[in-house]
């Protein structure tokens, strides 16, 4: 939520001169790293929780781990609970409530008119109009162990709040979204669907931490960070599955929206990328970054298809090859023969590049060039920016800015395109050449970069990249 975890906003509630306790069990290591990346000025303790599955296992019996760091008097939230308004003072104890309709799915609780919890429940239907939170403030720890202590048998917490005579309690009532299931989250989250598979991108103050559930992700985009140097933020952290790095002022160059500034950005590029240029044979691994992923990728795309997409269609009325006839017309030899930079980037587009103060900084890099995570090919890097110019991929994030439409073989697709982006193509078409590049090689590889893209995305935006890379193939080959 607002870019973060939902963790950090009641990490952020909390008094700066409180210890943060956490009881941790799934996915460990990843919990830890991320509340030292994002909040480095607080004091963790983390508990490790033994008996964190089957009988006698709960939220109850996690907190119990914990109880000899909380010797004093602290607040208890539990880490699925969303809590708008600020924490209360802890001047007694007390647990926090909210309206509900839905008792059947809460521990609710009945309160006086001096709002004092006279009756509590778990989960019925039976049960009363406020849920409890998983909120509270706990002022008489000793009375707290022990009613706690005394209704463990389940591993719950809330049992030891049935019995309101044994802990008695006072009513917070509190702003607050209960984040615990899926589809809670996923209606809070009105960007949900914008998030990549196995990534997750958060901003804490002047932080940004990027987790990934594959770790090599991490570990190779650290390799890589040791090339890249200054050309991309400072690393402040970095851990099994995230790393985390100074956030970069300024704005993307597709926000900026100015081609004399994508021109000044390529003569950047080959001052401070183009460098070490040849030094490794990286032929096997174009072959296996271009080649092999670009038929698995295939496959992958049309076995998601109710329709056949493998024969020829006319697009946006060209009549063209089929895709599996394109890829075989492409000489793959001498598209393989790559140009090694140790300065690789490999997702070099508008989105991924800041700038500030007359300073560009490259974001967002790729942890690898096949199975190499000590360069990449040149030649990748100048096709993905040229690709960026025919197709604005912040534009193609929002489905109002393109159209596509397949009926009986012919496929119509358009898309917005700013002005800036075709005054730089034509630039881009004339500097490759300037300087050496083979613009023909250039134009493939972004159609390859098309179509290896169009399964990674939605329904109609794959449609269009694929048919895009067909009708590109269409201009190259005929």
């Amino acid at each position: 939520m607002d870019n973060k975890a939902i963790i950090s906003h009641m990490i952020e509630k909390a008094p700066l001169d409180f210890d943060i306790v956490l009881a941790t069990s799934y996915l460990e290591q990843m919990v830890k790293d991320y509340c030292l990346a994002a909040h480095p000025d607080r004091n963790f303790i983390f508990v490790h929780v033994k008996h964190s599955e089957g009988p006698g296992s709960g939220p109850g019996k996690s907190l119990h781990y914990c109880k000899e760091f909380l010797q004093r008097p602290f607040y208890l939230a539990m880490s699925d609970s969303l809590v708008g308004d600020p924490l209360p003072p802890l001047d007694g104890n007390w647990i926090g409530l909210a309206p509900t309709g839905i008792p059947e799915l809460y521990s609710t609780a009945e309160v006086n008119d001096e709002m004092q919890v006279v009756k509590f429940i778990n989960k019925s239907t039976q049960g009363f109009e406020y849920a409890f939170m998983g909120l509270c403030g706990v002022l008489d720890y000793d009375l707290f162990w022990r009613q706690l202590e005394n209704n463990l048998n389940n591993g719950e917490l809330v049992d030891m709040f049935v019995d309101v005579s044994g802990f008695p309690v006072s009513a917070k009532m509190l702003d607050w979204t209960d984040v615990g299931t899926l589809e809670n989250y996923i209606r809070v989250r009105e960007d949900f669907s914008l998030l990549k598979e196995g990534e997750f991108i958060y901003k804490v103050n002047d932080r940004c931490i990027k987790l990934f559930t594959d770790d090599k992700v991490v570990s190779g985009r650290m390799i890589r960070a040791t090339h890249l140097k200054y050309l991309i933020p400072e690393i402040t952290f970095s851990g099994s599955n995230l790393y985390a790095y100074k956030w970069e002022p300024g704005d993307t160059l597709y926000e900026i929206n100015d081609s004399r500034l994508m021109i000044k950005f390529l003569d950047w590029y080959m001052e401070n990328v183009f460098t070490e240029v040849g030094k490794q044979d990286i032929s096997l691994e174009c072959q296996k970054f271009y080649h092999d992923k670009t038929l698995l990728r295939v496959e992958e795309f049309l076995s998601k298809k109710e329709i056949s997409m493998e024969d020829s269609f006319v697009v946006n009325g060209k009549t063209c090859k089929s895709i599996k006839e394109y890829i075989d017309l492409i000489d793959w030899d001498s598209l393989c023969g790559g140009v090694s930079v140790s300065n690789f980037h490999g997702d070099l587009q508008f989105d991924n590049i800041i700038f500030h103060n007359g300073k560009f900084t490259l974001l967002d890099w790729r942890q690898s060039f096949g199975d190499s995570v000590e360069c990449g090919d040149v030649y990748y890097d100048l096709a993905k920016l040229y690709g960026g110019s025919l197709m604005s991929y912040r534009l193609m994030r929002n489905s109002d800015n393109f159209t596509f439409t397949e009926f009986m073989g012919n496929v119509e697709y358009s898309y917005d395109r700013p002005v800036e982006l075709e005054k730089f193509q034509v630039a881009f078409e004339y500097w490759a050449p300037a300087n050496g590049f083979n613009m023909d090689k250039i134009k493939i590889l972004t159609a390859i970069i098309y179509l290896n893209m169009s399964p990674l995305h939605s329904h109609d935006f794959g449609n269009l990249l694929y048919f895009r890379s067909q009708e590109k193939l269409y201009e190259i080959f005929g």
